[in-house]
């Protein structure tokens, strides 16, 4: 459901709504994955769902499940999100948005449930009207940010 006023109050942003499908790579393999954007809980966050599908490492029909909902809101007037993830992180972020591109940099400013330090980076690049690429990062207690996994995904809807 898109609540008309608040997605002109989220229209930097706009350009991520829609279904994404895709893949990711790692270091040692790579993920099917599949996000969707919309506007819920009566048009107020821009919400974010993840599926992302890790094939077993031996020949077998049981496929690694990861899911994670992410909620982008104002907070005043300023976007924010906030993460909910299947390993039991809870990750708040601040939001960078640059339109030229148009690209989204969400770094946590608090992570919940592991262990104090630690830091993850979300960045979104859209390519063209109907491709999206992605750069998860993590950094350990006192290090600098480490790529674990490049996404790359093209809307379906």
């Amino acid at each position: 459901m898109t609540d008309s006023t608040n997605s002109a109050r989220l229209s930097e942003i706009d350009w991520l709504v829609g279904e994404w499908r895709g893949y990711g790579v790692f270091s040692n393999r790579t993920t099917y994955i599949h996000k969707s954007f919309s506007y819920e809980i009566g048009g107020k966050f821009l919400v974010e769902k993840t599926i992302d599908m890790f094939p077993p490492d031996t020949p077998s029909t049981e496929f690694e499940i990861h899911q994670d909902q992410v909620f982008y809101f104002l907070n005043a007037d300023k976007l924010e999100a906030v993460g909910f993830y299947g390993e039991g992180f809870v990750n708040c972020f601040n939001l960078t948005v640059e339109q030229s591109a148009p690209k989204l940099i969400a770094q946590t400013y608090d992570v919940k449930n592991a262990p104090s330090g630690i830091r993850a980076r979300i960045t979104y690049e859209q390519e063209g009207d109907d491709h999206l690429q992605g750069i998860f990062e993590l950094a350990m207690p006192g290090k600098q940010f480490d790529i674990v996994e490049k996404l790359t995904m093209e809307r379906i809807k």
